[in-house]
């Protein structure tokens, strides 16, 4: 049997084939315990592979736990000081960059409050790999629940305003406090060339987009390949971005000049029946015109 890096082995999953004698594990949760098989494998015999299946190496080794954000964050101008609160999303001093160097202790909402203006913000807003997050330990970008305008993340951007780049479990949901079917978040992008507005690559699985207004201008591609108002792009991992949501959403021009030629789009660079296809997306419930 010849076995690829990625690949699903019963419960367990190919870390790596290959003569080196390290290996690396990533993507993996914090405070939590796994389990290493090492196994020796012959290329050259005839009829090999083969395998000494009979007396692997094991081995058992723990994730450090994560310190950072739980609970409700709220985010503006008259937030309490980082960690318990934040200016803006982006930048330096943002909570997206406190996530990536700290990670999260459990489901956490970064609630943006009435005073927020999206305007402090750096773009794209990109959001990465954040250690610690899982099932129940989702990201939420959401209005607070007394926001009563919506909040508007605009600027003309060659990739993309919001670009989930590696990230998951990471949902951008339009609704105050969570709730209702306010369309309370708009993400604009004036870029006539651009790729996106909202952007899924590099193993971005797993997030959810609801109850926003996402608008484009892109006219220059009619290729749904390679953009989209909504992209979900290519990979530099091995398992595609899959398993993502677009709900409840209105997708459209940005203007009654700049017709977008694209509104949900997906990339098809790689092989059929691979890991790294994007898999097991779902669009639904949504206004696209």
């Amino acid at each position: 049997t010849n076995y690829t890096a990625g690949a699903a082995l019963g419960a367990r999953t190919i870390i790596q084939v290959s003569p080196s004698l390290n290996f690396s594990a990533t993507g993996l949760f914090g405070g939590t315990a796994y389990d290493f098989y090492v196994y020796a494998v012959n290329l050259d015999c005839n009829g090999g592979p083969l395998y000494n299946n009979v007396s692997p190496l094991t081995g058992t080794q723990s994730t450090t736990a994560c310190v950072g954000l739980s609970g409700v964050v709220p985010i503006g101008p008259t937030a309490p000081a980082a960690p318990a609160g934040f200016p803006s999303l982006s930048g330096a001093s943002g909570a997206i960059a406190y996530l990536a160097a700290n990670g999260l202790t459990a489901a956490t909402q970064l609630e943006l409050q009435s005073d927020y203006v999206a305007s402090v913000e750096t773009y794209p807003i990109t959001i990465g790999s954040i250690s610690c997050s899982g099932p129940g330990k989702v990201l939420t970008i959401r209005p607070a629940s007394l926001v009563a305008t919506p909040i508007v993340f605009t600027a003309s951007n060659a990739n993309a305003i919001f670009d989930f780049n590696g990230a998951n479990y990471v949902t951008l949901d339009g609704r105050p406090g969570g709730t209702g079917t306010s369309q309370m978040i708009q993400v604009i992008n004036t870029n006539t060339t651009a790729i996106s507005t909202v952007r899924l690559v590099n193993e971005a699985s797993n997030n959810v987009i609801t109850y926003c207004d996402l608008q484009g201008a892109s006219v220059t591609s009619a290729n749904p390949t390679t953009s989209g108002i909504v992209f979900i792009g290519t990979t530099t991992g091995l398992f595609g971005n899959d398993n993502n949501t677009i709900s409840f959403s209105n997708i459209h021009s940005a203007d009654q000049v700049n017709f977008p030629a694209i509104g949900v789009g997906a990339s098809n660079l790689t092989t059929a029946g691979t890991l790294a296809n994007n898999d097991n997306n779902i669009i639904t419930d949504n206004n696209i015109y």
